[in-house]
Formats: structure tokens, C-alpha cells, sequence
């Protein structure tokens, strides 16, 4: 979050690292990692699901 260009560094290796299992959603615990993932992921108009785990589990109820 101090470092705006880091963070996107950051968020692009982790969102290479999932796109690259094949997944089609990452989920995480870490409200700046959500951020940050979700803006890359929206910048560059991939289609996979950024989510925290509270989202997931409540999916998972309905």
C-alpha cells in the first residue's frame, strides 16, 4: 500500500502464479491483497474471480 508500484508487481506474479494452475478464482484472507488483485485483474480484463473468504463462504451457504 506504501508502495503503489510494488503492490502491482506483487498482484501480477500472484495472478500469473493462479492463471498459470488454471484456476478460475483466488482466494485470500488479506483485504490489500484482494485490492490489489482485483485492480490488475480489472486493468487487464482477465476473467478470474479475486474473492475474499468471507465471499466464499458465504457462496458456499447459498
Amino acid at each position: 500500500m506504501v508502495d503503489p508500484k510494488l503492490a502491482s508487481e506483487i498482484a501480477k506474479q500472484k495472478i500469473e502464479q493462479v492463471t498459470d494452475t488454471g484456476a478460475e478464482a483466488v482466494v485470500t484472507a488479506c483485504q490489500q491483497c484482494v485490492r490489489t488483485m482485483m485492480g490488475y485483474v480489472r486493468r487487464n480484463k482477465l476473467s478470474i474471480d479475486v474473492m475474499d473468504i468471507t465471499e466464499l463462504v458465504q457462496k458456499a451457504l447459498l
